[in-house]
């Protein structure tokens, strides 16, 4: 008995690594999407300043380059999204190991997460 509990442990430690190096990795994302914003933006006053550029061209470049956030901002919102599911799943299973009166589900699973004791 004692060792399936140690091993039911080690596997929450080892989910719960695995969580906090994926929100570290979020923390990352968002630090890069600030970089990507502020070269963006400094690219942008570039432009503004740019004198001796024609304002056809002006357009064009700043085209360019809300094209290129936008791609990048694309991919840091499915990262995001998905932070934010696991976060979330996260919650509920803290809210669950908080209530003895709740069977635990395996980590990732689609099955309904909790079958209480309680009718209703």
């Amino acid at each position: 008995m004692q060792g399936r509990r140690n091993g039911h442990n080690i596997t929450e430690l080892t989910e719960a690594t695995a969580v906090q190096d994926e929100i570290v990795y979020q923390r990352l994302a968002l630090e890069w999407g600030e970089m990507l914003l502020d070269a963006a933006l400094r690219r942008w006053l570039q432009l503004e300043s740019h004198e001796t550029l024609a304002y056809e061209d002006k357009v064009v470049a700043q085209l360019h380059v809300l094209n290129e956030v936008s791609a990048s901002l694309w991919h840091l919102h499915k990262h995001m999204v998905r932070a934010n599911r696991l976060l979330k799943e996260l919650r509920q299973e803290l809210k669950r190991s908080q209530n003895p009166l709740t069977l635990k589900r395996p980590y990732g699973s689609s099955a309904p997460s909790c079958i209480s004791v309680y009718p209703g």
